[in-house]
């Protein structure tokens, strides 16, 4: 049940990165891109959410963390280019 609601980022996400890089290289950019973000925020966010733990002691900042990062997708999103004809 946890993870339905992750349905709609993957299906967002799986139409719309190989969509930003040109139709060459669209393969390319979609692996690098997609594994260098992965490895960077999925690695480094325990060790955040940790860390704010410990600095606060509120055990859901970490929550907050995640609400920040959704809507930094969200004003991103208005920027993305309309790349159907």
């Amino acid at each position: 049940m946890l993870g339905l609601p992750y349905l709609p980022q993957l299906a967002t996400i799986s139409a719309t990165f190989p969509a930003m890089s040109p139709t060459a290289v669209r393969f390319a950019g979609f692996a690098i891109a997609g594994n260098i973000s992965t490895s960077i925020f999925g690695g480094t966010g325990p060790m955040i959410g940790s860390g704010l733990i410990s600095l606060t002691g509120d055990p859901l900042l970490p929550a907050s963390y995640v609400m920040l990062a959704c809507e930094a997708g969200l004003v991103t999103r208005h920027f993305l280019p309309a790349t159907a004809r």
